[in-house]
C-alpha cells in the first residue's frame, strides 16, 4: 500500500526494451542487463555503462555483485567481464573459463563465484586451475546452498544437486514436474521456487535435501 511503480524505457534511456537480468549496486544502483546493453538504472534515468576497457554491445545474460563490491557480469560469446574501481577485466574461454555461454552467477558462502553454461558447463572460479564439471544439458541458474553444494537449474533434466563431486537428479521419479527449470530462487522461510515455461512451484529445502541424499519419500510441490 502506498507504493509507486516507475517504469523505464526509451524516454528515461532505456533503448533496449528487453531486459534480461538486474543486480543491484553498492550505491544503491541497478544494474540492468538487456539483450544489446548493461545499463545504470538510477534517479529516474537508465545509462549505458561502459567502463574502461570492458563490455562490448552484447547480450547481457547474468549480473552478479559480490561481497568484495565487483560486478561480474555475463555477456553472450564474451565470457565474463569483471568490473572493478571502474575498469573492466575480461575473462573469456580458455584454461580458466571453459565456455563463453554463461548464463547464470552465484557466490557461494565462502566467497568463490560459480558460473553456470548453456553448454553444460559448472565452474568455481578462483582456484588455479579453476574446478569444473560437465553436464550432458545446458544449465541455465544455480543456487549454492549454505549446507552444502549447488542446486542446478537444467534443460531435459529438471532440478539437479552438485555435491562432492557427485550428482543427482530429482524429476518424475521424485515427484516433481518433468519440465526444464530455467530459474531459482531461495526464499527466507526455507523453500525454493523452481520457475519453469508455464509455472512456478516451491519445495521446502529440508525435503529437497533429504530427496539428494537419497531418501525415498516424494516431493509435494506448491
Amino acid at each position: 500500500q502506498g507504493r509507486r511503480f516507475r517504469k523505464y524505457g526509451k524516454p528515461e534511456g532505456l533503448l533496449h526494451p528487453t531486459v534480461t537480468c538486474l543486480a543491484e549496486a553498492s550505491d544503491g544502483s541497478m544494474g540492468a542487463g538487456t539483450y544489446g546493453e548493461l545499463y545504470r538504472v538510477a534517479g529516474g534515468r537508465a545509462t549505458i555503462l561502459r567502463p574502461s576497457g570492458a563490455i562490448q554491445s552484447g547480450t547481457i545474460r547474468a549480473i552478479l555483485r559480490d561481497r568484495r563490491d565487483r560486478m561480474w557480469v555475463a555477456v553472450a560469446g564474451q565470457g565474463l567481464w569483471i568490473w572493478e574501481h571502474g575498469k573492466g577485466t575480461n575473462l573469456d574461454k580458455g584454461p580458466r573459463l571453459p565456455s563463453n555461454s554463461i548464463f547464470a552467477l552465484a557466490e557461494n558462502p565462502d566467497g568463490a563465484i560459480w558460473a553456470a553454461a548453456f553448454d553444460g558447463s559448472l565452474t568455481r572460479l578462483g582456484g588455479d586451475p579453476p574446478e569444473t564439471a560437465k553436464f550432458t544439458s545446458p544449465l541455465f541458474d544455480l543456487w549454492p546452498d549454505p549446507e552444502g553444494g549447488i542446486w542446478l537449474a537444467s534443460r531435459w533434466e529438471g532440478l539437479r544437486r552438485f555435491k562432492g563431486g557427485q550428482e543427482v537428479s530429482l524429476g518424475a521419479s521424485k515427484g516433481l514436474p518433468p519440465r526444464d527449470i530455467l530459474g531459482l530462487f531461495a526464499d527466507r522461510e526455507g523453500n525454493l521456487w523452481c520457475r519453469t515455461q508455464s509455472e512456478i512451484y516451491s519445495v521446502p529445502l529440508r525435503d529437497l535435501r533429504r530427496a539428494a541424499d537419497g531418501h525415498p519419500e516424494k516431493l509435494r510441490p506448491t
